[in-house]
């Protein structure tokens, strides 16, 4: 061609170019750029000189042909819109823009919208069982697409992040707009991780709404759906608000210390306002006031011998700077009827809720036995608050590995009473892992420091339980205990292991996917090679489908599928085998440890057996039942006969091209 014909090189083309001449009634390929051989993988100096339909025999139905006809006859540019193209060798969804170069030659130009449409069709999929999910775990779902970079929130989602349901198109910033610096790092190192590993992710974060102040802490979840070359294209994703529950710990933790460590009466005072936010009943009781007085209260104005001043500079500092980790002195406070009592005071920085605070202790020294009957009241509210937790909580001695004090919630969820709980170790109900790796764990365990994981529990009926645990080591009265609390979170363990289930699983037919497959095939691939034993691949087609499906209808052709696919699966159904659907009317079936004479007789197996169906085909050339046709392969691992998992699949795509050239309804092994 010259370069008056083409004005630019097609290789320079960013779309699939390809052009014909008109030549004896037929169209003949004249040219063919770079990308256009790479879309439909086959050689440029293979196709010039040969007829269209020689190539691509599908054009006619595809609608290809009749629109270069035209676009030859009249002059005039045509656009064949989105359409799926398939023939024997290749089939994926095209766009084609046609039309006349001055030399009277016919260019088509059009794009490969394979990747695209599959994804829309699984978007759609997984948008069905998402909104199902959310319907029985009351979650938010989302989606990204990390081809194009869109994202898609349920109405569930847009809620929970405090906005109207779907009042703006989502992006990956804005959710990160909602998150903290430090959560923000984080997350995307477990996004990033989860995609090398092919896992799911967890993360937790808090987000605080501006408007009111508002705290919120949310669970975030997710996994990577990945293309044939691994490659990560679609993220899915639920979005769980734990708010309550966090709060509830965090509650119960911050309260069970305070009170553990109290002279009586126990104070919370902002860090940033100087104001009471919490006073105990027998703070309250003391000095006479109620909460609401006291929270607009600072508390020099109970320090008569005090100024605000010097209770900054010689009590509150100290603690900010973290020169000391508490004070300790003794006082006077003024009650609202103006009398004064002796107060023994400790002042600790602690943060709770999320947000820095003074709490104090305090002891009125004047009065012992008031004392006592207010410890035994702040007892009380503890052990209350204990008991009424959602979640398990418990103190653990480490050294017997026994529960010296637990709450209703922990041996109720493990079926267990009160007493039988506490005869039991933790390594009764741990389920992964034993006694002594518990203990061992144990003692590894620093004084204050913060765990939490992921484990199982079983009940006293053999149940098991999905638990996350959060564990303290804490000194009591001198000695080590462990603070832990657990919750249950096997509904959400459920609802993830869906996730992944029908992320192998083709849906219309229920039988392994095309990802199940080739992690299949590979851990396959590398056990018969370490054992050299032999591997066989089964390849299926069934026989003039399309007709098939043209016939009788999309419905009709997705039931006989289904019914295809129940036979061969039933058909080699023994240990290690597997039967996947490789792509539209093709399966595959992998057999371990099994040689070719085996692989043919399973092949002949599923021909007999999908032929006794008597499946009515209406047009077939062949029968008047459906049929199949299929080829096989093996690699013996002894002699090497084959150097790859690509090269058997090859082998077997070989061996099935020659049996429907044969005539079809057989089956033929590969042959050199």
């Amino acid at each position: 061609m010259t370069h008056n014909v083409y004005q630019i090189p097609i290789d320079a083309i960013p779309l699939n170019v390809a052009v014909y001449r008109y030549i004896d009634n037929d169209f003949v390929f004249v040219d063919f750029n770079r990308q256009a051989e790479q879309t439909e993988q086959i050689d440029r100096s293979a196709l010039l000189h040969k007829k269209l339909l020689e190539v691509f025999p599908g054009v006619k139905e595809f609608g290809l042909y009749e629109v270069i006809e035209e676009v030859y006859r009249t002059g005039e540019t045509q656009i064949l819109d989105k359409g799926l193209y398939q023939d024997d060798r290749l089939q994926g969804w095209r766009k084609n823009t046609v039309i006349r170069l001055p030399n009277q030659d016919v260019m088509t130009l059009y794009e490969d919208l394979t990747a695209i449409k599959q994804l829309e069709q699984e978007k759609d999929r997984r948008q069905l069982l998402l909104e199902e999910a959310q319907k029985i775990a009351h979650l938010g779902s989302w989606t990204w697409n990390m081809l194009t970079d869109e994202i898609e929130w349920s109405d569930e989602v847009f809620q929970l992040f405090g906005e109207s349901p779907q009042s703006f198109k989502p992006t990956f910033d804005r959710f990160l707009s909602y998150l903290k610096d430090a959560d923000r790092l984080a997350l995307k190192r477990a996004i990033n991780q989860a995609i090398e590993t092919k896992t799911a992710y967890q993360f937790e974060h808090c987000i605080q709404f501006s408007s009111s102040g508002r705290i919120v802490w949310l669970l975030e979840s997710g996994q990577a759906q990945y293309d044939e070359k691994g490659q990560a294209v679609m993220m899915l994703g639920a979005v769980q608000d734990i708010t309550q529950q966090k709060q509830a710990l965090d509650q119960l933790q911050s309260l069970g210390f305070i009170i553990d460590n109290s002279f009586n009466e126990v104070y919370v005072i902002d860090a940033e306002t100087f104001k009471f936010t919490y006073l105990n009943q027998s703070a309250l009781m003391n000095l006479g006031y109620s909460l609401t007085e006291m929270q607009t209260m600072t508390p020099h104005e109970i320090n008569p011998h005090l100024s605000r001043q010097q209770l900054i500079d010689q009590i509150l500092t100290p603690l900010i700077t973290g020169e000391k980790g508490f004070v300790t002195h003794e006082t006077r406070h003024l009650r609202k009827n103006g009398t004064e009592y002796d107060a023994q005071v400790r002042v600790q920085r602690m943060q709770l809720a999320g947000k820095p605070n003074f709490v104090v202790m305090a002891n009125d020294i004047s009065e012992a036995k008031k004392k006592d009957e207010e410890t035994q009241e702040a007892k009380d509210r503890y052990q209350t608050l204990f008991d009424l937790s959602p979640v398990g909580i418990l103190l653990i001695d480490p050294a017997t590995q026994k529960a010296f004090e637990f709450n209703h919630t922990a041996h109720q969820q493990l079926g267990y009473t009160a007493k039988e709980f506490a005869k039991l170790r933790v390594g009764d109900y741990e389920t992964i892992e034993t006694s002594e790796e518990v203990a061992s764990k144990i003692s590894q365990f620093k004084l204050g420091e913060k765990i939490s994981f992921a484990t199982q529990h079983k009940t006293k009926k053999g149940e098991i339980r999905d638990v996350r645990v959060f564990v303290q080591l804490v000194k009591l009265s001198g000695r080590p205990a462990l603070f832990s609390v657990f919750q249950d979170i096997t509904e959400l363990k459920q609802y993830e292991r869906a996730l992944e289930e029908y992320a192998y699983i083709d849906p219309l037919t229920q039988i392994a996917n095309r990802r199940q497959f080739d992690q299949t095939f590979e851990n396959e691939w590398r056990r018969s090679e370490r054992n050299h034993t032999p591997l066989s691949l089964i390849m299926i087609d069934i026989d003039f489908f399309k007709v098939y499906n043209d016939i009788l209808g999309h419905q009709a052709g997705d039931t006989c599928l289904q019914q295809i696919a129940k036979t061969i699966h039933t058909s080699a159904s023994r240990a290690g085998e597997l039967t996947a659907r490789y792509g539209g009317e093709e399966f595959v079936v992998l057999l371990p440890n099994n040689d070719i004479a085996s692989a043919e007789k399973m092949a002949e197996i599923i021909r007999h057996n999908i032929a006794a169906l008597k499946l009515p085909h209406p047009d077939s050339d062949i029968s008047n039942y459906v049929t199949i046709s299929a080829g096989y392969s093996v690699v013996d691992f002894v002699n090497k006969t084959i150097d790859s998992r690509s090269q058997l699949l090859k082998q077997a795509d070989d061996a099935l091209y020659k049996a429907k050239k044969a005539g079809r309804n057989r089956a033929y092994p590969y042959k050199n």
